[in-house]
């Protein structure tokens, strides 16, 4: 049983999901799908790296900074996107452009996902050195 069929897909057979998107195979349900690991793989991330911080609520707010910080970013970069990839040829419409970018951002997410329990190693086996754990995680976030 395949819990989350288009992450895999996504993970797994890239082509393959990208080629549905080309070939306006996917559904609204795929879409919700990588939205939900992207937010809840951007807010896990956001909540293990907040655990450097004494305070509860450094929880809540990184690990919604981290959602705004990728989802915003991508937002903000889109319409260049698009208008470059135009410039340049490409016939992908707004739609299929934008489904490309909900790809990049879940494999983000689960790329970050998966780097979380590095990063909640070195924050509890580290000292109180919080310079080494905010240049690890933003290493992180580069590398994701």
């Amino acid at each position: 049983m395949n819990i989350l069929p288009t992450t895999s897909l996504l993970l797994k057979q890239q082509t393959k999901l990208f080629d549905d998107i080309l070939n306006k195979k996917i559904k609204p349900v795929h879409v919700v799908e990588l939205l939900l690991v992207s937010l809840l793989g951007l807010a896990a991330f956001g909540a293990v790296i907040s655990l450097a911080f004494p305070h509860w609520w450094h929880t809540l707010a990184l690990s919604w900074k981290m959602i705004v910080l990728i989802f915003g970013s991508q937002a903000l970069c889109l319409p260049a996107l698009y208008v470059f990839s135009s410039i340049r040829g490409s016939r992908l419409t707004l739609t299929q452009l934008i489904l490309y970018v909900v790809a990049g951002v879940t494999t983000t997410a689960v790329v970050l996902v998966s780097l979380a329990p590095i990063s909640w190693f070195f924050t509890w086996s580290t000292d109180g050195n919080t310079e080494i754990i905010q240049v690890m995680n933003t290493l992180m976030i580069g590398l994701s």
